[in-house]
């Protein structure tokens, strides 16, 4: 799906006609329905939300003729198709990413079969969407030890007190997965909590350049009560977390392929209509040497 310069090891010849079919209908989609309006949507720092609706009735997730024996899509498939969105633009990747990737990943894999077979269908379709609060105003890369948010049971409910920031979509999304540290063990534990719940406020931050478009959340959490049902049932520790966000890590780096290429092509094209002493910038050796 990439363009031949730049997959120099045809690794998109290794994609079945279906998933190949699936990543072309995405980029025509984004070419037409974002490419015309990306610019003022970074100048105005506008999120285009109506876009998840539109990715998602493409079916990249659930159409049968993409899915392995287990009920997944292939993870090269999967690769390629974060590929694709960070290479048009990264905001938009993290407006669908943080939904089919993040959040949903974190529900499968750290819920309990019941609650995997109540809310995965609806978070694979969209009609139950979502993010992942983790980090705090002063806890990002030691939010393992430092983590401030905690949560306390009081019989069949928890209430949750502390802050996040920096949370992607959390404006956007219908609950929250919060992490929050178990006032009782001193363990982590993770709920689903209604962004609409008596006591959560989200505030967007401002002022971004990198992200611009996402919608990123400080949320304060003030004496939220969550019900037992709600916590996913299979995270009991930061280890198990941490598991399952390495589960996610392979996506970094088609994020950052991704973004390379991106850049690449866009340089590559200026290049080439650009004009300077009656011929393309592309034509000198310097310029050829950058590229």
């Amino acid at each position: 799906m990439t363009a031949a310069p730049t997959d120099v090891f045809g690794y998109a010849g290794r994609l079945t006609d279906a998933e190949s079919a699936k990543l072309t209908a995405l980029r025509e989609l984004l070419e037409r329905s974002a490419r015309p309006h990306l610019a003022t949507w970074w100048e105005d720092a506008h999120c285009p939300a109506h876009l998840r609706q539109e990715i998602a009735a493409l079916h990249l997730e659930d159409d049968p003729a993409i899915l392995g024996a287990d009920g997944e899509p292939r993870p090269l498939y999967v690769g390629f198709r974060h590929l694709e969105l960070a290479r048009f633009d990264m905001s938009i990747g993290t407006l669908y990413g943080g939904q089919v990737g993040m959040f949903r990943t974190l529900v499968r894999r750290g819920g309990s079969p019941e609650q995997v077979e109540r809310w995965d269908p609806r978070i694979r379709s969209f009609a139950l969407t979502g993010c992942f609060a983790l980090t705090e105003p002063d806890h990002g890369s030691d939010v393992a030890g430092g983590l401030e948010t905690t949560a306390t049971r009081e019989g069949d409910t928890w209430r949750i007190h502390g802050h996040k920031r920096w949370i992607g979509n959390a404006a956007l999304s219908e609950v929250i997965v919060v992490v929050a540290r178990d006032t009782a063990d001193d363990r982590v534990k993770a709920f689903l909590v209604p962004r609409e719940a008596e006591g959560v406020t989200v505030r967007d931050v401002t002022g971004k350049i990198a992200l611009r478009m996402v919608r990123n959340g400080d949320i304060e959490l003030r004496d939220v009560r969550v019900p037992e049902r709600d916590r996913l049932q299979r995270i009991d520790s930061f280890a198990d977390l941490a598991a399952i966000l390495a589960d996610l890590r392979f996506v970094v780096a088609w994020n950052a392929a991704g973004l390379q290429i991106g850049a690449y092509e866009a340089a590559l094209a200026y290049a080439m209509r650009r004009r300077q002493f009656g011929r393309p910038i592309a034509g000198f050796q310097l310029v050829q040497e950058k590229l």
